[in-house]
């Protein structure tokens, strides 16, 4: 069940902010808790597929990656809310116990996952990784991160919808903020900013330049566009679950999860392959990235 869900929430967190639209409703990004709240409104409203506009994109290309993985976006709320309406029991039962560990002060979230864990994390590190956890503790969060996930496939915008207010800034300059959940930085130890653009509006900055991700990062035409391929394979995936899910095809969630990892793995696979290995060989170039 891990790898299916797994793909797709990596593939939500990055594409929940990528498709470009115009819309009748003014969201403001005057401040940045102003773009925040619009991206709550956005949610509530149904323009979920907006998201993107709320997010800096830093050339042409990557704009272009960004609305690709939007699309990708919109088609997984589609088959959210397929799941939804073929397996309300589980979805219930994942509701129930979100809201159960949210009482007891538990993330629920994914994003409130991640960054709990990258709070241990840090920690860990400054305690020259000696363990502190009590018996058990690893297994009680790897379940708790695997219902995030699988919230996530079920209703890819429950995060926004359930967690407002815990999402707040920082001020770093005057054109910068840092963004904190629950008061403390967001994906330790990487960390998330908003910035002021040029245009005077707000915009969620992803941590594309963070050692580690930069590296992966397309940053020339030919890198764009196999990115784009790649990320068009999960697309089919999506529309094609849809379809077996509305056709009656699966009997749980799980089996919806089992048959996202088969669908996927391969051709996810040789592309990410054919990616690396361009990557490698215009590194190998002068002058190459």
């Amino acid at each position: 069940m891990r790898s299916g869900l797994a793909i797709f929430a990596a593939a939500a967190l990055t594409g929940i902010s990528v498709l470009t639209g115009c819309s009748r409703t003014d969201y403001s990004q005057g401040t940045p808790e102003e773009t925040i709240a619009s991206a709550n409104k956005m949610v509530e409203a149904g323009d979920a597929e907006k998201l993107p506009n709320l997010v800096y994109a830093e050339n042409p290309d990557m704009r272009k990656l960004l609305n690709t993985l939007g699309r990708m976006t919109g088609h997984l709320e589609e088959l959210a809310k397929e799941i939804n309406t073929r397996y309300p029991q589980e979805t219930a039962e994942l509701a129930k116990k979100a809201e159960e560990a949210a009482k007891q002060g538990k993330s629920t979230s994914l994003i409130g996952q991640l960054a709990q864990q990258g709070r241990r994390q840090g920690g860990r590190r400054n305690r020259n990784a000696k363990p502190s956890e009590r018996p058990g503790e690893r297994q009680e969060q790897r379940e708790q991160f695997d219902d995030a996930i699988t919230r996530l496939f079920a209703d890819p915008y429950s995060f926004l919808r359930d967690n407002q207010g815990r999402l707040t800034t920082a001020y770093l300059t005057d054109d910068s903020v840092a963004l904190l959940w629950d008061g403390k930085p967001v994906l330790q130890p990487i960390g998330m900013v908003m910035n002021k653009a040029e245009d005077g509006k707000w915009y969620f900055v992803l941590p594309t330049n963070t050692p580690g991700i930069s590296g992966f990062m397309p940053k020339t035409p030919e890198q764009y566009k196999l990115m784009g391929q790649m990320v068009a394979v999960l697309d089919k995936v999506v529309i094609d679950l849809r379809k077996e899910v509305a056709s009656g095809q699966h009997s749980s969630l799980e089996s919806v999860s089992r048959r996202a990892g088969e669908m996927t793995f391969l051709p996810a696979v040789l592309t990410f392959y054919a990616y690396s290995q361009l990557r490698d060989e215009q590194q190998k170039t002068p002058g190459g990235n």
